[in-house]
């Protein structure tokens, strides 16, 4: 796919801010160094990528590439399942689960209160994003609009679609960004999107979902992202709140505080608080 390069404007380019950089290695465990603003009091950092489970070893960790995701690795998945998932059931304890009711669906579990081996190895080290917060990251914080975008990162193998929001404190680096673009207009190599991630960016891939059954396959891979937040809907027990993107064939959608049922199985991205 040809590289297209369009820039953010004048305005943006003469900020001449930088993005949080923490230079102490032992305070990175497994952050991005872009803050973020998610309400008007509070700011984080993401997690550098999806969180994924091996069931057979029970560990958790953070996918090392964000463009990346398990895809069929979620498909017809059981209690003896020994490959990565990186789908899940909203906030249930065990990844692994098929039987629920709405119930069931009452009280969120956080997977930030896991130790994910790649992340600090202690639990409650992250935590996930409530549908507010979501919000008020897309559209409520100062110049959203500017700040986010469909993208794809193209590799030697394939190429990625995704969502990218950018930090508070954006300086657009070598590789340009159009705000608020569709993936053909934003594609980068793997090297230019190192560019953009060390400058704050963060890439959400549109890794499809699945669901809480045995015989489900992942769907909408490369087409729509779900991303779950930790609020449940307040109109029905049982459903609860996601982000949610969609890219075909020139269509796009987004909406930061869309309501899908709890036994689907969406893409988790883990947040830390900015003290």
């Amino acid at each position: 796919m040809k590289k297209v390069l369009f820039y953010l404007g004048i305005s943006m380019l003469a900020a001449g801010f930088t993005a949080c950089n923490n230079n102490n290695p032992e305070e990175h465990n497994g952050e991005l160094t872009g803050v973020f603003s998610v309400s008007e009091t509070q700011k984080v950092i993401f997690s550098k990528g999806n969180l994924q489970y091996l069931p057979t070893s029970k560990i958790w960790e953070f996918n090392t590439y964000e463009y990346a995701c398990q895809a069929s690795g979620n498909d017809k998945i059981t209690a003896d399942h020994d490959s990565w998932i990186d789908l899940f059931v909203w906030g249930a304890q065990d990844p692994l689960r098929q039987e629920f009711v709405d119930d069931d669906f009452a009280t969120f579990y956080d997977w930030g209160n896991n130790r994910i081996q790649n992340g600090g190895n202690k639990a409650k080290m992250w935590r996930t994003l409530s549908t507010e917060e979501w919000t008020y990251l897309y559209d409520g914080r100062e110049n959203a609009k500017k700040l986010r975008g469909f993208a794809t990162i193209s590799t030697d193998h394939a190429d990625y679609i995704g969502y990218v929001f950018l930090p508070d404190d954006w300086a657009l680096p070598r590789t340009a960004f159009m705000a608020d673009g569709n993936p053909e207009a934003n594609v980068f190599t793997v090297e230019d999107w190192q560019e953009m991630s060390e400058a704050g960016a963060v890439f959400l891939r549109a890794a499809g979902y699945n669901y809480a059954d045995e015989e489900a396959v992942t769907d909408y891979v490369n087409i729509s992202g779900y991303y779950w937040s930790s609020t449940p809907y307040e109109g029905e027990l049982g459903d609860c709140h996601a982000l949610y993107f969609y890219y075909n064939d020139g269509y796009q959608s987004v909406s930061p505080d869309n309501v899908a049922h709890g036994t689907d199985r969406y893409s988790v991205r883990l947040v830390k608080n900015v003290k």
